[in-house]
């Protein structure tokens, strides 16, 4: 029904493939890590993402149809990588190292420090 934003069916897919990327990302960034820095993991993970979204949506039938609308669909699967590729990167690092107290560069505002910081400093 069209005015159901959120079904069963697009909440499982959407999980299964943050999964995916998940694990595809995981079992291959010893690969990519050994050519490129740590950072290209990120763009590897949304490559994952974004061929998941693309042949699931070629397969689902998504692109048929007129030519009209296909700049609008290429727009919505770019995003929808996106989405993915952030959950599975926020998920792995929830899960790998949940306690994690990241270091603010210089010129960023630790907020928290600064709230809990007493006038006696």
């Amino acid at each position: 029904m069209a005015s159901e934003f959120i079904t069963l069916e697009s909440l499982g897919s959407f999980a299964i493939m943050v999964f995916v990327v998940a694990m595809v990302v995981q079992f291959t960034k010893g690969f990519v890590k050994k050519t490129f820095s740590d950072y290209a993991v990120r763009y590897e993970a949304f490559i994952v993402a974004l061929i998941l979204v693309f042949t699931w949506n070629w397969y689902a039938g998504f692109f048929a149809g007129g030519t009209s609308e296909l700049v609008l669909k290429i727009l919505l699967c770019l995003i929808n990588a996106m989405l993915v590729t952030l959950t599975a990167i926020g998920s792995y690092d929830v899960i790998a190292d949940p306690k994690a107290e990241k270091e603010f560069p210089l010129g960023v505002i630790d907020f928290d420090e600064l709230l809990n910081r007493t006038d006696a400093e």
